[in-house]
């Protein structure tokens, strides 16, 4: 059955990588999805939930849940299936994974003229491989000790649920650090944090949307959210036109001062009488202005000289 379920998966991936996410976006796209997502939804089927809990529970998560989440956001053009550029895998890593891409640092001019940087957790990043690989090791050992814990204490209620809940984040902690470690190393890409201390949420909303499994959050944002605040539901591969006028858009801070004193020097240097003088072009244009305005001299003066005696 594990084999059958890897082989199963692989193919999905390969398939939506190698034809379906090159059809138009909309409905033929999501049509010919379909089989993909049925097939993600019944992965978990394979496995018991009673002997099988850690492999069901797995499959739910990241391949029922997140990864049927993903192709449909790849449908409309958007989330990380929709990137262009992609490599096999990168993209099975990105279906297949609970991690979710960084997004790309851009920068719009403002009307102050300063560059404003868009803001959310999706600009953030969650570590170098390193760190992540650390962070899944401990998380490891911390389920291992809350698992101890409930099979040999009899816990108050209260307490239990406490210990089922850190217990919980030990787990998703581990099942995302862990693949995350891996495609930073491997893959090189950069994906946002999937937990931010969720005991530090200050309200539901900083629980939800800052702290706890940011990377369905953001899954669920590509889907809903940004198609309502947007108010377009297939996101168009060309943008705007109104930022197709703003060249500048997202060049680099130095590049754009680097131009505009490169057009500044230009404007002084035609604006300079001296400097328009300094090439033989512009030498050749004086010297016939110059012979040009002698001869209109001279000839006022012998007009003048005339007109007395006349």
């Amino acid at each position: 059955r594990t084999l059958i379920c890897t082989c199963t998966l692989l193919a999905c991936g390969w398939t939506l990588h190698a034809f379906i996410r090159h059809i138009r976006a909309g409905w033929p796209r999501f049509t010919a999805s379909v089989p993909a997502i049925i097939l993600l939804g019944l992965m978990p089927c394979l496995f018991s939930s009673n002997e099988e809990v850690l492999s069901k529970t797995s499959l739910l998560f990241t391949a029922a849940w997140l990864g049927t989440h993903k192709v449909l956001a790849s449908t409309i053009n958007r989330g990380p299936l929709a990137g262009k550029g992609l490599t096999l895998p990168q993209f099975l890593a990105l279906l297949l994974l609970p991690v979710f891409p960084a997004a790309v640092h851009t920068t719009t001019a403002g009307t102050s003229g300063a560059p404003v940087v868009p803001q959310g957790r999706l600009l953030d990043e969650a570590g170098s491989a390193s760190q992540l690989l650390m962070n899944a090791v401990i998380k490891t050992g911390l389920l291992g000790v809350v698992v101890l814990l409930l099979g040999t204490m009899q816990l108050p209620d209260p307490l239990r649920y406490l210990v089922y809940s850190f217990g919980m984040v030990c787990f998703l902690a581990f099942l995302m650090d862990g693949p995350a470690s891996f495609i930073i190393s491997a893959l090189g890409l950069k994906i946002i944090p999937t937990f931010e201390a969720p005991w530090l949420s200050s309200s539901l909303a900083n629980f939800w949307g800052f702290r706890w499994n940011i990377t369905t959050s953001s899954v669920l944002r590509t889907l809903i959210y940004d198609p309502l605040v947007e108010g377009v539901l297939i996101k168009s591969d060309t943008p705007p036109a109104s930022q197709q006028r703003q060249g500048h858009k997202g060049a680099n801070p130095q590049q754009l001062q680097h131009k505009t004193a490169l057009q500044g020097s230009k404007q002084a240097e035609e604006d300079n009488p001296t400097t328009q003088a300094g090439t033989p072009a512009k030498q050749s244009e004086v010297s016939t202005h110059n012979r040009t305005t002698a001869v209109a001299s001279k000839a006022r003066a012998e007009q003048g000289e005339v007109g007395p005696e006349a």
